[in-house]
């Protein structure tokens, strides 16, 4: 296992930069090292980049172009990430509508790759990174892992969206054996028939490290625990791709016994920001991106939620500037016990579509509901907010779930100022996005600018 770890290291990773032109071994020797700068001069290294950006993206993006040119503006009126204001918000409906535009015309295309989005709530967004974007990603992604001593070569087992034809792949399959993904689940097909034999290969291959969807890695911890099945002996695990509730980070570590590292990313912009052991917040991978937090289009203040903006420094390719990526969160001033000095985001409140907003303009979130439901009986559930004043609850029941339960939630959610009719359906399973991916909380009413 030690000889194959240090054949992972230094060969098998190296035959992947050489196959997929990528230099991810050289920008993660440089990441291990800039993550241990004072935080200052992290940031100052990623003006840096950020000036340099610009100035490719008004020269050779047309889209930048024409944009500074309107404002009458030039790449040197921004120097900082607080300068960033002086330009408008990327959508998603902009890259739609004029993909060409956004595309550099200095970067060949043997040095792109095509990526798109998974659709959750939407067509998926199709767009463009460069190699250099994905190799600086990539080292982000490993140092982030090495923070819960992750070593490339160490099995893990993988809960992700796969497509039916990409499990086929012969390159994704010796791409996994490379990486040892040793067991796979596809959370497209999530149920106890498909968990079965995946927990029937953990038992077979005894991973050290599982990496999924939170709410998959949630559920499969209350399987677990429902069928008394001991466990693998799992030295961390990775959640991703959805908000981390707070009462499923406690479900997961209970029942595998190890800590949750929660990683945030996204298809646009992989790996943005990671927990270290601390666990006092995510760190911001700030040489690879710049985060705005913005409210009402201003900048929040420590603590104060706001949309996130997106400014992916590497991405040459396709530039995404204040791209609007559809997440809320809260920044913080603090500086990490760990020692590193990468800037911190106190925690990450939920997608941007997870909030409901009651008749006097008052916002509530998804972690508002978590509190409430953590101590009674119940696997799961789904709030949609019909109007102002009506509520659905879906709930997946628990053993011990009963009628008196159900009267417990109507008269008790006391989050709303005015009176909600609240209604609650049991049903047998939330169901999941196109993604895989579950939404626990759908409001059907229009919100502030700043919450798309």
């Amino acid at each position: 296992r030690v000889i194959y770890r240090v054949l992972a290291k230094n060969i098998v990773l190296s035959i992947q930069d050489l196959v997929k032109g990528t230099k991810v071994i050289e920008y993660r020797k440089i990441l291990e090292r800039t993550q241990w700068l004072k935080k200052e001069q992290i940031l100052h290294l990623q003006q840096g980049r950020l000036r340099a950006l610009l100035k490719h993206s008004y020269e050779n993006v047309p889209y930048y172009h024409r944009l500074f040119k309107e404002r009458g503006l030039t790449p040197s009126d921004i120097k900082t990430v607080e300068d960033l204001k002086k330009l408008p918000i990327l959508r998603k409906t902009a890259i739609r509508r004029m993909p060409q535009q956004l595309t550099a015309r200095n970067i060949p295309k043997r040095d792109t790759v095509l990526c798109q989005t998974t659709g959750t709530t939407a067509q998926p967004l199709k767009f463009y990174r460069s190699r250099e974007d994905v190799s600086w990603g990539r080292a982000a992604m490993y140092r982030a892992y090495g923070w819960a001593l992750y070593e490339l070569g160490e099995k893990y087992a993988l809960i992700w969206g796969f497509h039916p034809e990409e499990l086929k792949d012969l390159l994704f399959r010796v791409n996994n054996l490379f990486e040892r993904q040793i067991a796979l689940l596809n959370a497209d097909d999530l149920s106890e028939k498909s968990i079965r034999p995946f927990v029937q290969k953990l038992e077979r291959f005894r991973p050290r490290f599982l990496r999924g969807y939170s709410s998959c890695i949630y559920m499969l911890a209350k399987y677990l625990s429902a069928k008394r099945i001991s466990p693998p002996n799992f030295k961390a695990i990775f959640s991703t791709a959805a908000i981390l509730l707070p009462s499923q980070r406690r479900v997961i570590e209970k029942a595998f016994g190890c800590e949750v590292y929660d990683f945030y990313g996204s298809q646009e912009v992989p790996s943005m920001a990671s927990e270290c052991g601390e666990h006092s917040g995510y760190h911001i991978q700030a040489e690879n991106v710049a985060i705005e937090f913005i409210k009402d289009g201003e900048p929040v203040v420590e603590g104060e939620a706001g949309a996130i903006l997106v400014t992916s420094l590497q991405n040459y390719a396709m530039p995404f500037i204040r791209y609007d990526i559809g997440d809320t969160g809260k920044p913080s001033d603090e500086i990490c016990p760990c020692g590193r000095g990468l800037p911190l985001i106190k925690s990450l409140e939920g997608r941007t579509y997870e909030w409901l907003m009651t008749s006097d303009g008052s916002l509530i979130a998804l972690k508002d509901f978590d509190t409430f439901f953590e101590d009674l009986p119940v696997k799961m559930f789904q709030i949609i907010q019909r109007s102002y004043d009506e509520i659905l609850i879906k709930i997946v029941k628990d053993d011990g779930y009963s009628d008196e339960d159900t009267e417990f939630i109507i008269n008790n959610i006391t989050c709303f100022q005015k009176p909600v009719k609240i209604y609650v359906e049991v049903v047998d399973s939330i169901p999941s996005e196109r993604s895989g991916k579950k939404r626990y909380l759908i409001s059907k009413m229009p919100m502030y600018d700043w919450v798309p």
